[in-house]
């Protein structure tokens, strides 16, 4: 009988350890699943952000180059979006909608490049007028699943026709506006190449060296939960990629093996209704950029959100700005804290072109009615990719503020390379 209850409670034991042994491992994975699906999230609605800022800007060159640039931009990010809600845990009817408007989307712009007739400036000032709002439910079906706080089986009854209210609407919404903004249907296709670092000849960081330098740098991420792999094989270089999960504050970040250099950075988490002054949130920029150790950096320019400032800060070489040296840094309205950095192509230093200048008259360059109002040098590139010297001018034409344009032309042929209107 002794024997019996020993052999009993033996294997209580030992089913217990094995138990506790299964429910561990399923935890472990569910937290990977999570962080992947969290990843994947921060990664759509940055790219979501820099489309709403392409289409916009769109509309706003005449220049062919400058025009091309954005639409092969939409073009990209419209098929990357598409391919990571793909792998998303979200609602069927929002992601075929997604892709029914993305893949329009893509291909109007794409088609703009050989359209003599206009067709496509109607369909995209349709498209602009509407996408602000298409973002924004994006944004809130995003938090919907942030708010699910990693549980699988939430995610899994989007799949089972139980999708919370705000999806539903979303679907709504994107079949509304894909109608509405492009009668034409076409098939897709853009490729973009991936800037190359291969040639950094740093000394290589350790990954905890690459956890404390991004730490150091946003100390608001210490405490978080993190995943660290190294992308060895599916990059041309080699680099980190960090990803922090800290309540319903989630987030990655990229850093360089060789050298530590940080080229990328992204925070998601709840925003609240408080709003800082423009002064304070650009002083945090400035600050971070002077501890971050961007020394030969300078102000270039800034454009906001509802939810962000984001700043514009670029190499300056003697008197010259070198504009694809240039780092991104993302501000909260809300906190002052920097959530978003990109520095791709300030760690990818251009070499300062040698060729001649000539001095531009813009007395003679431009029509009498035409004011310049600021003028510098810069180095910029041109259609060919190629880094040339130009003339930065700032212009209004009838004395207007109204009719601003910003326009960049060659300082040694003289042939003009971009055109904006500012306002």
């Amino acid at each position: 009988m002794k024997y019996s209850l020993y052999l009993l409670g033996l294997l209580t034991v030992i089913f217990g350890v094995i138990s506790y042994e299964l429910y561990s491992q399923n935890q472990k994975l569910n937290r990977i699943v999570y962080a992947n699906y969290t990843n994947e999230l921060a990664n759509t609605s940055e790219r979501m952000n820099h489309l709403r800022n392409a289409v916009h800007q769109s509309l706003l060159y005449n220049d062919e180059v400058a025009l091309n640039e954005e639409l092969s931009t939409i073009n990209r990010l419209s098929s990357e979006i598409k391919q990571s809600i793909n792998q998303l845990p979200i609602d069927d009817s929002v992601r075929v909608e997604w892709s029914h408007y993305l893949t329009r989307l893509g291909t109007q712009a794409d088609h703009a490049k050989n359209d003599t007739t206009g067709n496509w400036h109607k369909v995209m000032a349709l498209a602009s007028a509407n996408i602000d709002e298409l973002v924004q439910a994006w944004q809130d079906t995003s938090f919907q699943l942030f708010a699910m706080n990693g549980k699988v089986k939430d995610w899994d009854a989007l799949h089972e026709g139980k999708p919370v209210q705000a999806f539903a609407q979303h679907a709504n919404l994107l079949s509304g506006y894909r109608e509405t903004d492009f009668p034409l249907t076409a098939s897709e296709s853009d490729e973009e190449k991936k800037r190359d670092l291969q040639f950094l000849m740093d000394k290589e960081i350790t990954k905890d060296e690459a956890v404390q330098r991004i730490q150091t740098l946003f100390p608001q991420i210490q405490g978080s939960t993190m995943t660290i792999s190294r992308n060895r094989d599916s990059s041309k270089y080699d680099f980190y990629h960090i990803q922090f999960v800290k309540g319903a504050r989630i987030g990655y970040a990229d850093i360089t093996v060789k050298g530590g250099h940080v080229i990328s950075f992204l925070l998601e988490r709840p925003v609240s209704k408080e709003v800082k002054s423009h002064e304070q949130i650009k002083q945090s920029a400035e600050q971070f950029i002077q501890n971050a150790g961007f020394t030969d950096v300078v102000y270039t320019e800034a454009r906001e959100n509802h939810t962000a400032w984001h700043f514009v800060y670029t190499r300056k070489v003697d008197d010259l700005l070198v504009y694809p040296d240039s780092i991104q840094i993302k501000v909260a309205k809300d906190t002052g804290e920097v959530i978003g950095m990109n520095a791709m192509e300030y760690i990818q230093k251009e070499t300062i072109p040698n060729h001649k200048t000539v001095p531009l008259d813009v007395s003679t360059f431009f029509q009498s009615n035409v004011t310049v109002a600021d003028m510098k040098q810069i180095v910029t590139n041109n259609a060919h990719k190629e880094p040339r010297i130009c003339y930065e001018i700032i212009a209004y034409r009838n004395g207007a503020e109204k009719n601003a344009y910003r326009i960049v032309i060659d300082a040694e042929s003289h042939n003009v390379q971009k055109v904006e209107a500012l306002t």
